[in-house]
């Protein structure tokens, strides 16, 4: 809807949600999220107040390193340190607006504080990133114009080792997190890409890791070593670890196993196919606290040997506990109207030698089916 004289004027029920949000509101920031107001009955019109901030803009283009306009994706983040402090518990959006790929940008911004742009593109199968000189928009900056250049990344090369001799771990495949915090935000967003071991037990990802310096952004990596055959998983972050010639030596540890069969409580026979997930029990006494993830085989037995000596609880997909009560709808829903009292645990520990047999009520239409006799 259109605004005059700073009004919106509509007709709508009593009792009817109304929700607000802004589009091409110039001069203004609508600090409204999805906000919504209630129509009340009444005599006269009701009348609604939304505040707005005094705002101003940044236009820009990106482009790559010799200058040619690229499209990419671009975040505006504040550079001021006090910038939360201003706003208190409603921080605007600063990018609440569609972020479609583009070779150009215009973003509304509150007036009076500094920002930064950041950019993330690519071209010739590489990863660009750029980040922008903080600018300031105020009464004197009313539309900042600006070019963000994007560069490749850096590349990361990991090599895995055997922490008893040294030998490297191929065919392996592990996964490489990328994070970017926003510094005045307290906030960070991030994205995974996997990659696989060669016969040297290195995994290269190319030109993955921004290669920038700002006061508004920190990027940083974290290698993600879990479900990997015969050893320990871990997180750990690139800062940690010493590059040597180009490469961060990792070493992993062995794990220890432990096995079972998932049986069918209304049955008593094995389920094959079914996907088996574990984590610590306790988590303070674990070294790795993510999941670990195993499939039972033609048998309906699983087995883990990637585990440390602590115990462990399980459950299996597309299955609810023994004794529950299952509703079955028309149309081949369900639903769980009652769990058991008490609720039985599945649980193992890392590097017994005792095979677990793990009864569970296998659910409706998930695919799963018992062993015929």
């Amino acid at each position: 809807m259109k605004l005059q004289n700073n009004q919106v004027k509509l007709t709508a029920p009593a009792g009817a949600t109304l929700r607000y949000e802004p589009e091409s509101l110039v001069g203004y920031f609508l600090n409204a999220r999805g906000e919504t107001a209630t129509v009340v009955a009444g005599v006269g019109p009701q009348e609604i107040e939304v505040a707005v901030i005094p705002a101003r803009a940044v236009h820009g283009t990106l482009v790559d390193a010799q200058g040619k306009a690229i499209s990419g994706f671009i975040d505006v983040v504040p550079a001021d340190a006090g910038w939360l402090d201003r706003f208190g518990q409603k921080a605007p959006d600063l990018n609440s607006a569609a972020n479609t790929a583009d070779v150009s940008f215009f973003r509304t911004l509150p007036s009076g504080s500094r920002y930064v742009v950041t950019a993330r593109g690519s071209g010739r199968d590489q990863q660009l990133f750029g980040v922008s000189e903080p600018f300031l928009i105020d009464g004197e900056h009313p539309v900042h114009e600006l070019k963000v250049t994007l560069k490749p990344g850096r590349t990361v090369k990991v090599r895995l080792l055997n922490s008893d001799n040294g030998t490297p771990i191929p065919d392996v495949t592990v996964t490489l997190e990328l994070s970017r915090a926003a510094t005045m935000l307290n906030k960070s967003t991030g994205f995974h890409v996997p990659g696989k071991s060669d016969h040297d037990g290195v995994v290269v990802w190319e030109d993955v890791l921004p290669d920038v310096v700002s006061e508004a952004i920190a990027y940083s990596g974290t290698l993600r070593l879990e479900n990997i055959p015969g050893y320990r998983g871990q997180f750990v972050k690139l800062e940690e670890l010493k590059l040597v010639n180009g490469v961060y030596d990792v070493t992993l540890r062995h794990g220890l196993s432990a096995s079972g069969f998932v049986i069918d409580a209304d049955t008593g026979r094995p389920v094959p196919n079914a996907s088996v997930r574990l984590h610590p029990t306790d988590f303070s006494r674990a070294d790795f606290p993510g999941g670990i993830e195993a499939k039972t085989d033609s048998t309906g037995r699983f087995e883990f040997t990637s585990l440390e000596p602590i115990e462990y609880t399980g459950n299996v997909r597309s299955t609810t506990m023994k004794g529950a009560i299952v509703e079955v709808r028309p149309g081949g829903s369900y639903r769980i109207t009652r769990f058991p009292d008490p609720q039985p645990t599945l649980r193992l520990t890392g590097g017994s030698k005792d095979v677990v047999h793990w009864e569970v009520q296998l659910l409706p239409g998930q695919g799963l089916a018992p062993l015929p006799e």
